[in-house]
């Protein structure tokens, strides 16, 4: 059992729950269609309220014991939240079609995916400097373009953060695997 997947069920139970794992990742399984208004909107809030949390910094009490989540979280769901604040806390990824047989063989083969991943880790810590000076470069960059009025809406920077953190992510990404192409092509 993946104890590391959870259910919506109360929103502090679910934050207690998922505060016992640390910087991994974390599954809310699943913001589900239901013709009971109710029910969606009350699952809405709970996911509200656990974004939050987890981007606020703050914690909870739960049984007596504070509960903060400090992994990355993904929820599953059948439809987007409407609530501006949620959607901004969120990088959403849409899948119209799932293939079985992918899927299958990714969780038949987890063992290259950790290698992989082993790997690129490894390769950061080997080039740590130069990568450094790479995207304290490219946040220069980045940051010279942005011409946004954040006194319009408050959430700006928290989205800029965000984005500018899933692009330094992609741009290490990218030299690791030309990288990798390159010493294999050796």
């Amino acid at each position: 059992k993946n104890e590391n997947i959870v259910s919506l069920s109360s929103d502090k139970e679910t934050i207690y729950k998922l505060s016992k794992f640390r910087h991994c990742n974390v599954m809310i399984d699943d913001l589900c269609a239901t013709d009971s208004e109710r029910f969606r909107k009350s699952n809405d809030e709970k996911v509200s309220r656990i974004l939050q949390q987890k981007s606020s910094g703050g914690s909870i009490t739960y049984k007596g014991e504070n509960a903060r989540i400090e992994s990355t979280i993904f929820l599953t769901a059948e439809y987007t939240p409407k609530n501006h604040s949620t959607i901004n806390r969120c990088l959403v990824v849409y899948a119209s079609e799932i293939n079985m047989d992918t899927l299958t063989w990714l969780q038949e083969n987890q063992s290259m995916y950790v290698e992989f991943i082993t790997d690129f880790i490894r390769w950061i810590c080997c080039n740590y400097d130069d990568l450094l000076l790479k995207i304290n470069t490219y946040i220069a960059t980045f940051d010279t373009f942005q011409e946004i009025d954040s006194s319009v809406y408050s959430g700006v920077n928290r989205v800029k953060r965000t984005e500018l953190g899933l692009k330094v992510t992609l741009m290490l990404f990218l030299n690791f695997i030309l990288k990798h192409a390159e010493n294999t092509a050796e």
